[in-house]
């Protein structure tokens, strides 16, 4: 006899928004995304360091938050979103593509910076894909990188809010 078990995945999404800090968790099962809470830390950016570590560890420990597969939101001004077109026959290629443009889109030193893309796949009949690509400075994601780590939360990966 056979049991199956499932295991959803819970997720974590922080948001440096205003002065807040913005939780949203969510779960994962069966290609269905559900929201299982928000939470809030308000005055989160006019708080010091240890005023902010212990708030967020509260924050876990009370609400019981996942602290695996965390993700961060920093605010749009932090970094650089820019969309650009390239051929669909490109596709499998892009890693290789996009490195250069890095250079030219970001004001920021290539070794200085964190970067990504993500594009979907060519549609039907489609000759040109966009391609979304994101560049935020080491200077300003390194610190937050640091702080959720030690507050218990390391992080899993960064991206800069729409």
């Amino acid at each position: 006899m056979a049991v199956l078990m499932v295991f959803p995945a819970n997720s974590t999404g922080i948001e440096l928004c205003g002065s807040d800090l913005r939780f949203a968790i969510t779960r994962s099962a069966f290609g269905k995304l559900q929201l299982i809470a928000l939470h809030e830390i308000s005055g989160f950016t006019t708080m010091n360091d240890l005023e902010r570590k212990k708030a967020v560890q509260a924050l876990v420990k009370n609400n019981r938050i996942p602290v695996s597969r965390v993700f961060l939101a920093l605010p749009r001004e932090d970094g650089v979103v820019r969309q650009i077109d390239l051929p669909a026959e490109l596709a499998e290629k892009l890693a290789d593509i996009v490195k250069p443009q890095i250079e030219m889109l970001s004001p920021w030193p290539v070794d200085e910076v964190y970067w990504d893309f993500a594009f979907d796949p060519p549609k039907k009949n489609r000759k040109l894909i966009t391609v979304t690509i994101a560049i935020v400075p080491r200077a300003f994601l390194d610190p937050w990188i640091a702080f959720f780590k030690d507050a218990g939360l390391p992080l899993s990966g960064a991206t800069l809010s729409s």
